[in-house]
């Protein structure tokens, strides 16, 4: 009956290890698409370990209505918009968008935390010309995050072209065993030197795996300026560690160019 207007007022009164469930009920879209939107003005630092947020959404995979954005009107992005510190937390049905149309990067989640669960979930990033062709741009960079599952998640948007070797997904650091699941990593791009993802620093698999199971790696091609990626995957020769793909399909002239652990 008095339900909570923002995701950061709810989230303050959530209790960390009680398996609390943030619920984002869909507004209405009949008069505006971007009714279903919930406006972060800030990054909103998800810290509470088994703590959960679903959205309650038509599930498609792209662009669900229930979705994580900036002001209406913004005009500076930001970075990151979502940041996942916590332990053992579920997130579903929902999307994130950001495409403010400043030339600095668009840095849309980061994900630091443990064993935490995504299912269809979209994250939309790169929404805008300035942060799509900025070579600091991404969806989503997992720094020390270790055995994180993603399940039919999504990575991107083919609105904006992006010209430049940002990438969808980054592996910044020390992230072991994670995996992606039934996902669609999207692009657009200019540029053959664009990725999908980037495991490109040192010991960033952390002498472990990284595994790609049933994920197709999608390209918009037969359109203006149009360009084939070189690689799905930038990997580092010192990552530390072996990057698996099983079972899956790539719109790019490789999976890596340097095959060490790929």
């Amino acid at each position: 009956d008095s339900p909570f207007q923002s995701i950061p007022a709810a989230y303050n009164v959530m209790t960390e290890g009680q398996n609390d469930v943030l619920i984002l009920v869909q507004r209405p879209t009949t008069a505006s698409a971007t009714r279903g939107t919930f406006r972060l003005s800030a990054t909103l630092t998800w810290a509470k370990s088994a703590c959960h947020m679903i959205g309650v959404t038509a599930p498609v995979p792209e662009f669900q209505r229930c979705r994580i954005s900036t002001p209406t009107g913004a005009t500076t992005n930001i970075n990151p918009l979502f940041v996942v510190s916590a332990t053992g937390c579920m997130f579903s049905n929902f999307a994130f968008f950001q495409g403010v149309g400043e030339a600095a990067a668009e840095q849309l989640c980061s994900i630091t935390g443990d064993r935490n669960y995504f299912s269809n979930v979209a994250f939309q990033g790169m929404g805008a010309t300035g942060g799509a062709q900025n070579a600091s741009s991404y969806d989503v960079t997992l720094t020390d995050g270790d055995e994180n599952c993603f399940d039919n998640c999504v990575f991107g948007t083919e609105t904006i072209q992006r010209n430049t070797t940002n990438a969808n997904v980054v592996i910044a650091g020390g992230s072991q065993r994670n995996l992606f699941r039934d996902c669609t990593f999207i692009m657009n791009t200019s540029s053959t030197g664009s990725l999908f993802v980037s495991a490109n620093t040192a010991n960033c698999l952390n002498g472990s795996t990284m595994t790609f199971k049933r994920c197709m790696f999608r390209n918009l091609l037969n359109v203006t300026s149009a360009a084939v990626p070189a690689q799905v995957i930038a990997a580092s020769t010192t990552a530390n560690g072996t990057i698996y793909f099983d079972e899956c399909s790539a719109a790019a002239t490789a999976w890596s160019t340097t095959t060490n652990g790929v």
